[in-house]
């Protein structure tokens, strides 16, 4: 991801409605956020487990996104991988 799409990503994680933050909270996922990124910043390779719902697939992503906008490490790009089993 290059600097551009990084400062177009930014306001729209700045504009999330209301409504979309309560069903956030609501996922398990939110409840973990902070652990995760904790461990997320000590370790490489992170790998989750969850219930199908938990906001594994969709919420950790963008906390990761949402973290690295705030930090201050502004000079690497953070990579998001996400795979499933089938």
């Amino acid at each position: 991801m290059d600097d551009l799409q990084i400062t177009m990503l930014i306001p729209l994680l700045q504009n999330i409605p209301e409504s979309i933050t309560e069903t956030r909270k609501r996922l398990p996922a939110f409840k973990a956020q902070k652990d995760f990124l904790n461990i997320l910043s000590s370790n490489q390779v992170v790998i989750v487990v969850g219930e199908t719902g938990s906001g594994k697939m969709t919420q950790l992503p963008q906390y990761i996104l949402e973290s690295f906008k705030d930090s201050s490490e502004q000079g690497h790009e953070p990579s998001i991988i996400i795979t499933q089993p089938r």
